[in-house]
């Protein structure tokens, strides 16, 4: 298991491997065919992993202008944006990932939707992904 659990984040196992929720995310829609990104506004980076990957350093011009346009309309507050940014030819998605009965919406959050509905990007481009986990931990 990584030493590093970035402050205390609780570690999941996708195909085996450790990953945090929003790389767990991600890694489901890259296997329907998306691109994509974990936004970490914690350390103010673009990532696709996390032990020994390093950040993404560019978005492609589609997604950045998006999120760009979203962040200028929150007149450059960064605080609450969702935690994945998934696109491909028919659209975006954002994703926010929240472990069932302990994490919620806060208010960040709901002004970046507010934003980003204000600036074009559909309802229907937004996920709230509620999960949890097994009291056990996979041994190996």
């Amino acid at each position: 298991m990584p030493i590093d659990t970035y402050g205390g984040k609780t570690i999941l196992y996708v195909d085996g491997n450790p990953a945090f929720a929003e790389m767990a995310i991600l890694s489901e829609f890259q296997r329907e065919g998306w691109d994509g990104v974990w936004i970490d506004t914690y350390r103010n980076a673009f990532r696709r992993g996390y032990w020994g990957v390093p950040p993404v350093e560019h978005l492609p011009d589609a997604p950045r202008r998006l999120l760009d346009r979203v962040i200028e309309a929150r007149d450059g507050r960064r605080r609450g944006t969702w935690d994945v940014l998934c696109w491909k030819a028919s659209g975006f998605v954002f994703a926010e990932s929240k472990r069932r009965n302990r994490d919620r919406i806060r208010a960040g959050q709901g002004d970046f939707l507010g934003a980003a509905l204000n600036v074009g990007v559909p309802l229907d481009s937004f996920l709230v992904v509620e999960w949890d986990i097994d009291d056990h931990v996979p041994s190996g």
